[in-house]
């Protein structure tokens, strides 16, 4: 053997493998940033994305509420001007109208209250003052349309009373003026006189018919107003002037005492009548404002403080608008 194979051998060193490549930490961390800030990105304009589409959802909404308070606006006004105008047949036939209308722009108005309510968390910061003023001005509105309710509905009723009663006063006047002049042509005892008195207590008669009639129309009209006191006066008043012409009638018969008798009962029963009259709450008129004020005052009262209201929140809008 050689020197060399003789020779105790070396240990061999391994030989120098490659080290497994570790991942970077740091390279996992720009990742992780870059993930997360698209995420933030995504979140923030879908947030962005979301505001835009809920502010314009409130503008919308906003719009059509201001749309529904300008629909309503003319039944508001025609309302009003029913209310404060005086009650005759003009006024009641816009009434009766009014009483239809009414509730349906009653709920219009709420309506576009519960739609600013729904909208103002989203309305930007410079609408929502016009958007609070809008809904107290809609709000006000639909307090004055709901008490204006009783009001048309009476005021409707009052209308189709109030002429005839005025004419059925009338009419009872004519007819006292008439029969008093039927009694001054009797006293005179003459046939001419009193055939003159006879022709007077029949238009007398007419004039009272006439005014029972009226009478009748205005307690249908408003039931509610008490005009049994005026036809018990018409009734009586006719069965007055009917003793009346019986004395005429009799008279000119040549039947003196029998005429002279129906005389004393006319003149008893006027007597009577005169006691009734005192005893009539004034003309029917009367009776039928009376009435009406019934029905009507305690809501009128309201209905002017929520017209005061609406003034208010309409002066508000205005200056937020000019």
């Amino acid at each position: 053997m050689t020197e060399e194979t003789t020779q105790e051998a070396a240990p061999q060193q391994p030989a120098e493998q490659p080290r497994p490549k570790r991942r970077s930490r740091r390279r996992w961390l720009v990742w992780g940033l870059i993930v997360l800030a698209l995420v933030v990105l995504g979140v923030g304009g879908m947030i962005g994305y979301r505001t835009l589409t809920a502010r314009g959802e409130a503008d919308s909404k906003l719009a059509e509420a201001t749309k529904l308070v300008e629909n309503a606006d003319q039944v508001v006004l025609d309302t009003d001007e029913v209310v404060r105008s005086e009650i005759d047949a003009a006024s009641g036939g816009l009434a009766s109208q009014l009483a239809t209308d009414a509730p349906g722009a009653a709920a219009d108005l709420d309506r576009a209250v519960m739609l600013i309510d729904e909208a103002l968390p989203d309305l930007a910061e410079e609408n929502q003052p016009r958007a609070r003023a809008l809904r107290a001005s809609a709000s006000a509105r639909m307090e004055m349309l709901e008490l204006a309710l009783p009001i048309l509905k009476a005021t409707v009723k009052a209308a189709g009373a109030v002429g005839p009663a005025a004419e059925t006063w009338t009419l009872i006047v004519d007819a006292e003026k008439l029969s008093d002049d039927a009694v001054a042509q009797y006293n005179k005892l003459n046939k001419n006189a009193v055939e003159n008195a006879k022709k007077l207590s029949k238009q007398a008669q007419d004039k009272l018919g006439a005014a029972k009639a009226q009478l009748k129309i205005v307690q249908a009209a408003l039931p509610e107003a008490d005009m049994q006191p005026y036809i018990d006066y018409v009734d009586s008043k006719l069965a007055s002037i009917a003793l009346s012409v019986k004395a005429d009638d009799t008279y000119l018969a040549g039947k003196t005492a029998e005429a002279n008798s129906y005389s004393d009962k006319f003149n008893e029963a006027e007597k009577k009548l005169a006691e009734r009259a005192k005893r009539l709450p004034g003309p029917p008129s009367d009776v039928v404002a009376t009435t009406y004020d019934s029905m009507a005052g305690e809501a009128t009262d309201k209905y002017f403080d929520a017209r005061d209201k609406a003034a208010e929140a309409d002066a508000d809008l205005k200056a937020l608008t000019d």
